[in-house]
């Protein structure tokens, strides 16, 4: 078994409890969860949460005093893996400390819903061996990198939000969750904010105008809890997941698939590497209102083929969102 440290972001003491317990009982929450629950599968991992000043002072996981933290840090490790996000807080003197107590090889989590070309100093100056990017571009050009640290980059895939999924160590299985009879013909759960409000409220707008036949059900800045959440994924004939703040994908698009549920999405998905997994993407995207109406229709008035359609979405789905194939392809990036 390998040994690995993934240093997380701060994020406030509530939710560093809440990650902590997700990581502790190893539920796939967080951008981060599948990625964590993949080194999980082919080595022992310490979490440690950094903490404003910790370059400084160093990073606390909760317990023990600075001294031991900085000795944690400079433990040696098969490797250490950094989550980009921390170092949005102050960037160059957090690089350069880790640069310099971090003893053991040094991989990022590149999880910034957009990577820009100012975050390539990262890779610059902590050098990594690896980078691993949630929802990948099929078209490395998008990130505006230099080859040689393209060349680093693997894919890995988001989390399943906040639902508290369990995955199972001893058998590699995520907890399963039973179907329910549909009562809802749409379902949409998100935010209207950022930049992502004009594309989302003009889709939506044209659902709610239309479709006057049909039962929808669209929460809008609202959170549902997780039991309410899940089973109205459950119950609704077509779960529509859309395009996030900058074009990026969200954990709605995983948590529908997950579910077993039909996902209806927008053709922005097909700019993502995760699409290649899926043999049937015009069946599942639309780029215009017509496209999304004969959709629409088609799958509420054709239930067969709806089912059909979400059983072989659902087998795909599973085939590659599987932490012990990602911790397989991590340990023969990394170590063969």
């Amino acid at each position: 078994m390998k040994n690995f440290l993934f240093i997380c972001r701060e994020k406030n003491s509530n939710l560093d409890h809440h990650m902590f317990n997700s990581f502790k009982n190893n539920y796939c929450n967080y951008d981060f969860g599948f990625f964590l629950l993949s080194l999980k599968c082919i080595g022992n991992v310490d979490f440690l949460i950094w903490k404003s000043g910790a370059e400084k002072e160093g990073v606390s996981g909760g317990k023990g005093s600075d001294q031991e933290i900085n000795d944690h840090l400079e433990k040696k490790y098969d490797a250490v893996i950094i989550d980009c996000k921390l170092l949005k807080i102050n960037m160059h003197k957090i690089l350069l400390f880790l640069k310099k107590k971090i003893k053991s090889p040094i991989c990022l989590y590149l999880g910034f819903d957009k990577i820009l070309p100012i975050y390539e100093i990262i890779l610059d100056i902590l050098e990594p061996k690896l980078v691993y990017v949630p929802n990948l571009y099929k078209d490395y050009n998008l990130y505006l990198f230099k080859n040689k640290n393209l060349d680093k980059f693997r894919e890995t895939f988001m989390g399943l939000g906040f639902l508290n999924i369990k995955y199972n160590l001893n058998n590699y299985s995520f907890d399963n969750l039973k179907s329910l009879p549909k009562s809802n013909d749409i379902f949409f759960s998100g935010s209207l904010s950022g930049n992502s409000s004009k594309f989302r409220n003009k889709v939506l707008e044209y659902i709610n105008k239309n479709f006057l036949d049909l039962k929808k059900k669209i929460i809008i800045n609202k959170n549902l809890d997780k039991e309410n959440y899940i089973i109205n994924i459950l119950k609704t004939k077509i779960n529509i997941a859309l395009a996030g703040n900058h074009q990026n994908l969200s954990y709605r698009h995983n948590e529908i698939l997950f579910l077993n549920s039909f996902l209806l999405t927008d053709s922005t998905f097909k700019n993502f590497k995760i699409s290649e997994n899926y043999s049937a993407l015009d069946s599942i995207t639309f780029n215009n209102e017509i496209k999304l109406k004969d959709l629409i229709y088609f799958y509420t008035r054709f239930d067969d083929e709806r089912v059909k359609l979400t059983l072989r979405l659902s087998m795909e789905f599973k085939d590659f969102y599987c932490p012990k194939k990602q911790g397989e392809k991590i340990y023969a990036d990394l170590f063969n």
